[in-house]
């Protein structure tokens, strides 16, 4: 039994010792290092003060396993507590987090659509100044159709027109697919009468209903049954924006014209499938360079799957561009979205809208 108790204490002592060692070693190791250097890391000194403390309450929980009772428990408890308060106090406390501010996302002020130009009014005019019309665009017609009847009929070499021609006229164009069906002596009638009478085609423009026409009525019908063309193609139109009557003012459709607009006219469209005298006489390019903005060509793709009125069911003359044998006619209220404005050529590049992909 002593020699149990005998063990007992030494190998208590040797436990004690060699805590204290591992205590007092990095403490006189401390000392050296800060004879040497000004500061240790707080780490270090975290490490060996901890490894103190633990030294402490391995000690106390030997003397209270051999028994000692009360004032051993008390010794303890104390030596644990003191021990313990010396651990709290080298663990770090967590640091506060810096305020963050709150993240906005701004959000760019969503602007308004552009609203789509409808271009319409084109060819309506007050029935007042129906006269002064007539007479200013047959003077100016008339001296244009002299001069391209000689380059036209006689093959004279007028530059204007030989080099405008290629520069309205799309390269190699698919034809129209021309419809060979005989016209009707009545339905032939109306439609000439039709193409020489333009104000009916100004009151359409001005949102006249003229459904009791019957040259209204003949060009509906005719044009509701007509072949569709087969291909892609392009036909040609003209138009004033300016008065020539009235000291060439500008017309107040004239400001919705730009890309993205719509021409929607109340009134039949009539184009022209090439550059012939028609086309030539309503082209502003013709009256000079005082007067060249005075109006545009509109230079127009057809697709496949069109319906209008070809002027050559009246003659049959496939190929010629003279005369009303040069024109196509669109319906009411076509549609024709305009892609490009070239001011310098006076060119404005567009394409018909089928009403079935309305």
């Amino acid at each position: 039994m002593n020699m149990s108790m005998l063990s007992v204490g030494n190998l208590d002592n040797k436990i004690i010792a060699s805590s204290v060692q591992v205590a007092s070693k990095p403490q006189e190791q401390d000392k050296r290092s800060v004879e040497k250097k000004e500061g240790l890391s707080n780490k270090t000194v975290y490490a060996l003060t901890g490894a103190a403390a633990l030294a402490s309450i391995a000690i106390a929980c030997i003397a209270l396993s051999r028994g000692k009772g009360k004032a051993a428990e008390k010794e303890v408890s104390s030596t644990v507590n003191s021990s313990l308060s010396k651990l709290e106090g080298n663990i770090s406390k967590p640091q506060k987090l810096p305020k963050m501010k709150p993240y906005t996302v701004e959000m760019p002020e969503v602007k308004d659509e552009k609203v789509q130009k409808i271009v319409d009014k084109i060819f309506a005019y007050d029935e007042k100044d129906e006269k002064a019309i007539n007479e200013a665009e047959k003077k100016v017609r008339d001296e244009i159709r002299s001069l391209f009847d000689r380059f036209a009929d006689d093959y004279e070499d007028i530059p204007q027109f030989r080099y405008r021609e290629k520069e309205v006229v799309f390269t190699h164009p698919e034809p129209l697919t021309l419809d060979y069906r005989k016209l009707e002596k009545d339905d032939l009638k109306a439609v000439l009468s039709f193409i020489k009478n333009p104000q009916y085609n100004a009151k359409l423009s001005a949102g006249e209903d003229l459904s009791s026409v019957n040259e209204v009525k003949v060009m509906r019908k005719l044009i509701d049954e007509a072949l569709p063309i087969e291909n892609q193609s392009y036909v040609y139109a003209g138009f004033r924006t300016q008065k020539l009557w009235d000291n060439y003012a500008p017309l107040d459709f004239a400001e919705n014209l730009e890309t993205g607009s719509i021409i929607k006219d109340k009134s039949f469209l009539i184009t022209s499938r090439g550059y012939g005298d028609y086309l030539a006489e309503i082209d502003p390019v013709n009256l000079g360079e005082a007067h060249r903005d005075s109006g545009y060509i509109l230079r127009i793709i057809l697709p496949e799957g069109t319906k209008g009125f070809d002027f050559r069911r009246c003659s049959k003359r496939e190929d010629s561009l003279y005369g009303i044998n040069a024109l196509y006619v669109l319906p009411e209220n076509s549609e024709i979205l305009i892609r490009n404005i070239d001011d310098k050529s006076r060119i404005i590049d567009c394409k018909y809208i089928l009403p079935s992909t309305k």
